[in-house]
This record gives C-alpha cells, structure tokens and sequence, in this order.
C-alpha cells in the first residue's frame, strides 16, 4: 500500500486482461498514468496513440528502400496458415492474414482467432518483412519474414514468425509459419471481415490446441483439415540431425524444405498437390466455397473439451 512493491509487467498484463472484461480501452499505458485527487482515473478516458489518418497498427518510415507497387501486388490478398505455437505448448496453431495496398503502402492484418495484429508489410528483395502490433493492449509487436513471391497468382509462402507471446521476463520465440493464398479483397470481405475470420479460427484452435497438447502430438488437432506432410514444416528439430539427414543449428526454413510455391500458380500445381488440399480445406473453413459450409470442418474438432485457445 504505501506503494514500494511494483506488480512485474507479466502481472500487469494479466490484471489489464482482467479489467478489459468491464472496461474494454484499458491498455498497460493505465497503470502508468498519474491519479488525480487520489482516485483512479476512468480507464475508458485513456488518450490512445497518434496514428497516421487510415493507418492500421505502426507507420514504417525512413526507409531508403522504395516499396514498389508491381512487388507488392504479389502479396495482397487473404491468406490461411499454421506456425508452431510461440507459448511452447507443443501446438501447431491455425492462423490467417490479410495484406492489402493503403495509404502507407503495404498493410496487414493478423490473428490467430483470439487476438489480432495489424501493421505493415515491407516487400524488399526476395522477403517480405511484416511488422505488427498486437491488439488489443498494443503492448506487443510481432514480427515475420517471408521468403518473398514472384507472382501475384502464387499459392503459399512460408518464413519465420517471432513474437514475446506475452511474457515480459523471458526472451522472444520463434516459429516457422507457413500460409496459403486463399482468395482476394472480395473473399476477405465475404468471409466477415477480420471478426468473421477470427470467429472461425478461434472456433477451430479452441479444439484443436487441447486436442495437440493432449495427445502429444503437434499436429493432431488439425491433421483432419490439413495434410500432415504440410504441417510437420512448422514443427522445429533444431540441433538434431532430422530424417533427411540435414541439421539445423539455427532455427529457419530453408529452400530445401521451403514450399515450391513462390512463382506457381494453382493451375501450375498438380491436382493431388497437398497445397491445393490445404488451400480448399482453409477456404471451406471460412465459408467461401458454395459447394462447403463451415459446419463439417469445425464438427470434425469438437471431439475434445471446449478450452480457451491462444497461440
């Protein structure tokens, strides 16, 4: 009480999650803010950062790179994917994104179903580097790195996902992550927007997340929706020389092991290719094939305890 013990910042997240249930605009920045006349101050007053008009997330600028609308185009679009869970949990994890071309070039959106992330997508090279903050604390930033496409039309791309996942006393985790281009603006807009694709992957990881921890097996809870072959790509061997004789010392996705996908399209991929599997199953998940409903993806998951999920 007389104020000489200070909550650690992992405590102060977990109390914000708490006092977010009554009060929705609370972020860590409220704790920090002086309290006039002794009382605490009313947490929806909190003045939110200065964001650039039609900005989403952090504005990248100083950068001697010029962002080049016939590279960008290759990225735009939505897209559906997996990463091994950045908590450690032994869970590869469902995710989606989408980029599109704003006012500051390049922007993204991303969730893994319970929370989201939004920011920019810097196309230089032969990557594509994202940078984005978590909402809705924006106490976070999550970072990505691509290896880049070479078509508007192509399917997949994989890379590396870092993040903090929450915990302010450890270091940063990794994991591999690897999506597919399920469909463009039009598709992001049939599928809901942002909250109809977070209702419907935070539907599949709520089950799919116990179901991996329980089995003991990373790739169970969505082995009924995506090829495991694709899936195992995520699940990190480091410093263990794996089956095809190869060692990683350092945690990557290599050309070796990397989707052959940069610069084919679906008409260029064969009809039993698991990409093309992946790709119908996550489009079916979201709604956007006529002949599909959600309803047989999700029922196929629910054979587990309904648990709160997170990445």
């Amino acid at each position: 009480m007389a104020g000489t013990n200070q909550p650690t910042g992992h405590n102060l997240t977990r109390l914000t999650d708490v006092v977010r249930r009554r009060w929705p605009d609370v972020t860590l920045d409220f704790w920090h803010q002086p309290i006039p006349n002794g009382r605490v101050a009313n947490p929806v007053t909190t003045v939110p950062p200065v964001v650039a008009p039609g900005a989403v997330g952090p504005v990248i600028a100083g950068l001697r790179v010029q962002s080049r609308p016939d590279v960008d185009v290759n990225y735009a679009g939505l897209w559906g994917g997996f990463y091994q869970s950045t908590q450690n949990r032994g869970s590869v994890v469902l995710a989606m994104m989408h980029i599109w071309t704003g006012a500051q070039g390049l922007r993204c959106n991303f969730t893994e179903g319970k929370v989201s992330a939004s920011g920019a997508a810097i196309a230089i090279g032969s990557r594509l580097h994202l940078i984005l903050e978590i909402e809705p604390l924006h106490d976070r930033l999550c970072l990505f790195i691509f290896n880049g496409l070479g078509s508007p039309d192509a399917t997949a791309m994989d890379g590396i996902y870092s993040i903090s996942a929450g915990d302010a006393v450890t270091c940063a985790a990794a994991s591999p992550v690897v999506m597919f281009r399920l469909g463009d603006a039009n598709d992001y807009a049939r599928a809901g927007g942002l909250e109809g694709v977070m209702r419907a992957t935070y539907e599949v990881n709520m089950h799919n997340i116990p179901h991996s921890v329980g089995t003991g097996d990373a790739i169970a809870g969505l082995s009924g929706i995506i090829p495991g072959e694709l899936l195992r790509l995520v699940c990190p061997l480091v410093g263990t020389m794996r089956a095809d004789g190869e060692t990683d010392f350092v945690l990557r996705m290599p050309a070796s092991r990397s989707l052959p996908s940069g610069s084919f399209g679906r008409a260029e991929l064969a009809a039993t290719s698991p990409i093309l599997a992946a790709r119908r199953s996550l489009r079916s998940l979201l709604g956007l094939d006529e002949s599909a409903t959600r309803t047989p993806i999700v029922a196929a998951l629910t054979l587990v305890p309904k648990t709160l999920a997170t990445g």
